[in-house]
């Protein structure tokens, strides 16, 4: 199993990067707001660590600040 871990801004610009890449985000558990994209890596990097051995992609999908960031997961096949 693969993991995707993705932080934003915009929910809107994530969903498009995800169906860019043939993704549907509908089952992603979404988390947050973290008051900063320090804190919002801060969670990626803690949650890459609690699934290991399990593939993890990391995906960042950000506007200039200080918009709030939030996080998501989704399992991937």
């Amino acid at each position: 199993m693969k993991v995707l871990l993705g932080i934003y801004q915009d929910k809107e610009a994530i969903d498009n990067r995800l169906n860019a890449r043939g993704i549907d985000g509908w089952n992603a558990c979404q988390v947050g707001p973290f008051a900063s994209q320090t804190e919002a890596l801060e969670w990626m990097d803690y949650m890459a660590k609690r699934l290991q051995p399990h593939a993890v992609e990391r995906l960042v999908v950000g506007h200039p600040p200080p918009a709030t960031w939030y996080g998501m997961t989704l399992a991937m096949d």
